[in-house]
């Protein structure tokens, strides 16, 4: 099955939500309405995850630094 997906970074709930409503006047909201209603005519089904980045619980390889 095709699987589409959309990543959007920010520091915060606040930050995304201004960076969103940037882009939307950046585009124009009636660019953004049909881009998002020809988005969902490809989609079954649609879902919203949010989470953010846990070091703690991450792997995260030392780099060596290269001998001379």
């Amino acid at each position: 099955m095709p699987l589409y997906f959309w990543v959007f970074a920010a520091k915060s709930l606040a930050d995304f939500s201004s960076q969103d409503e940037k882009y939307v006047k950046m585009m124009g909201e009636d660019k953004v309405k049909a881009l998002q209603s020809k988005t969902s005519s490809l989609l079954r089904k649609w879902e919203t995850k949010t989470g953010m980045f846990r070091p703690d619980l991450s792997y995260i390889p030392k780099v060596e630094k290269a001998k001379k």
